[in-house]
């Protein structure tokens, strides 16, 4: 499978921000990618995503991160729109990328604190009303 690459081009002509730079690349599975972008507004991740999805998958999933931040869930990332307030872009025909805020820190320790504030935290997230959402890491869906 050939390589789809990445410009700082592609980036500033598609979302608000100067002075890219592509940075690490944090992850590679299959036809998907994730990696850093530096730019002069902050860093951010872009997200390449497996060939199996579609522009309508990749937005129906992408909304949870408008619906949640409208929430004020606090533990979700930000989408980045792109300068068309679009959630996404095609990349080179075949490829759907996106971009989230990068949120500094590590995993956390394996500890039963940890347990259980993440069970805090997905109690939260499921107590939240009026999500119509559906979304599914499934390339069958």
């Amino acid at each position: 499978m050939e390589e789809t690459e990445l410009t700082k081009e592609l980036i500033e002509q598609n979302w608000p921000l100067t002075g890219v730079q592509i940075g690490e690349l944090l992850r590679r599975s299959g036809g998907s990618r994730v990696g850093i972008i530096e730019s002069n507004e902050g860093r951010y991740i872009y997200k390449i995503a497996h060939t199996w999805k579609t522009s309508t998958t990749i937005e129906r999933d992408l909304t949870a991160f408008d619906f949640l931040n409208s929430v004020g869930f606090k533990h979700i990332s930000r989408l980045l729109k792109t300068k068309r307030n679009k959630s996404h872009v095609v990349m080179n025909n075949d490829k759907l990328i996106y971009l989230i805020e990068y949120v500094k820190g590590d995993h956390p320790n394996s500890s039963v604190a940890t347990y259980s504030e993440l069970g805090r935290i997905t109690g939260v997230l499921h107590s939240i009303q009026g999500c119509l959402l559906y979304t599914s890491p499934s390339p069958r869906d």
